[in-house]
């Protein structure tokens, strides 16, 4: 049975690699490796600086407001159209099947043994 910390491993091995904070360059190649690796977004959510001791929220968009599955790609990049702006800092809370994550998982096992 996979748990919440095989998905957070996952997801930072697999899709946040290189990046710390995500901008709008970085949030376009995290939603393709998304995209590539058959994985979801269930929402994005972006934050805007204010000055160093503010910040407040911009925008939140989920993929129920587009009536489709989480892992459409035509609802997150279409909701990434509506969010960008060149100050903001997004996030995104990401779904991955249970199969991948199996998968992944059995792969890097053998990986060891090997």
């Amino acid at each position: 049975m996979m748990n919440k910390l095989d998905k957070y491993k996952y997801i930072n091995e697999k899709i946040y690699y290189g990046f710390g904070k995500i901008y709008l360059a970085e949030i376009k190649i995290i939603l393709n490796r998304i995209q590539e690796l058959g994985c979801g977004v269930y929402g994005i959510e972006t934050i805007r600086y204010i000055d160093e001791d503010t910040t407040e929220w911009y925008g939140v968009e989920t993929f129920e407001r587009y009536e489709t599955e989480c892992t459409d790609p035509n609802w997150y990049y279409d909701a990434l159209d509506k969010l960008t702006h060149e100050d903001l800092e997004y996030s995104l809370t990401i779904h991955v099947p249970t199969n991948i994550l199996k998968t992944y998982y059995r792969e890097k096992k053998l990986n060891r043994i090997l």
